[in-house]
């Protein structure tokens, strides 16, 4: 597949719908995965929501377009670790930066354009001294996992999870079903 040109931007709120349509194909394919884990669609990225999370200095949120197309998404923020908002936590005290979430839209993959939002979050980790930046993947998210890795990211640790109670199905957005 031929590289894409991505113009990388921060995130602004006339990107909602873009944005939660690429997390809605995330939380898709990742209920598909594992369903007893992940809901299938996002729910409660309100416009309000959206809007008030990319007026948040303190985080990054970026698109990425491809000829005027919103085709992929991440945010990143201070990891709460030592110098991080004045919080220390005694297990760390290296000052980071975590990448909640990137996503790209599917037909936009392999084309350069997570990569260039990988770019973008680097430089900015670096504009604030971070040591390092870190991130969660999926256990099954092969894809992901060797995508990361072509980055120079390396797995540090593991994040396990319990379920306590069942995911709660949404009939509807914002009615319980």
């Amino acid at each position: 597949m031929a590289t894409a040109f991505a113009h990388i931007r921060r995130a602004v709120h006339k990107d909602h719908d873009a944005v939660v349509s690429l997390l809605d194909q995330l939380a898709a394919d990742e209920h598909l995965r594992d369903p007893g884990h992940f809901r299938d669609r996002t729910y409660g990225v309100t416009a309000a929501v959206f809007a008030t999370l990319t007026e948040n200095q303190k985080e990054l949120h970026l698109v990425a377009e491809v000829e005027n197309e919103v085709a992929g998404y991440a945010r990143a923020l201070p990891s709460r670790q030592a110098g991080a908002d004045g919080e220390i936590s005694l297990a760390w005290s290296r000052l980071g930066v975590h990448l909640q979430l990137i996503v790209v839209a599917p037909k936009h993959r392999l084309r350069g354009v997570g990569r260039a939002l990988f770019a973008t979050v680097e430089a900015w980790a670096a504009e604030r001294n971070a040591e390092y930046i870190g991130l969660n993947v999926s256990a099954h998210n092969v894809d992901a996992k060797l995508f990361y890795a072509a980055q120079g990211y390396a797995a540090t640790s593991e994040y396990l999870t319990k379920t306590i109670r069942p995911i709660r199905r949404v009939a509807s957005r914002g009615d319980r079903a």
